[in-house]
């Protein structure tokens, strides 16, 4: 499998992030720990997204694995269309925040 997305395991977000781009049981990406990269692409603290040898970080690295996956067109256009340096911005704050959005999300849970 030439497409590998590399994500922090023990983030729930990011898990919940994994979980949505392999909904599609006939599109599989491969998922991995951002744990097994090199130092210097796992101190970035970020989504990695590695195809046929080039990495996308951040934000491209949603794009590229929705893409890769084929997911709905409209997020991703919704993300093209966003200027790369407010959505850069609000991803860079999710990411530096994710573990306290976590706990945040599971102590408000939705009723059922």
């Amino acid at each position: 499998m030439a497409n590998k997305l590399y994500i922090d395991k023990s983030c729930k977000i990011c898990n919940s992030y994994e979980s949505y781009i392999n909904s599609d049981k006939s599109l599989k990406l491969e998922v991995n720990d951002i744990n097994n990269l090199d130092n210097n692409l796992k101190m970035r603290d970020e989504l990695v997204f590695k195809d046929n040898g080039q990495y996308y970080f951040g934000v491209e690295a949603i794009i590229k694995s929705m893409e890769a996956t084929k997911k709905p067109y409209l997020y991703i256009k919704i993300l093209k269309i966003v200027p790369k340096i407010f959505s850069n911005f609000i991803y860079k704050l999710i990411a530096r925040n994710r573990y306290k959005i976590s706990k945040l999300l599971s102590v408000i849970k939705p009723k059922s």
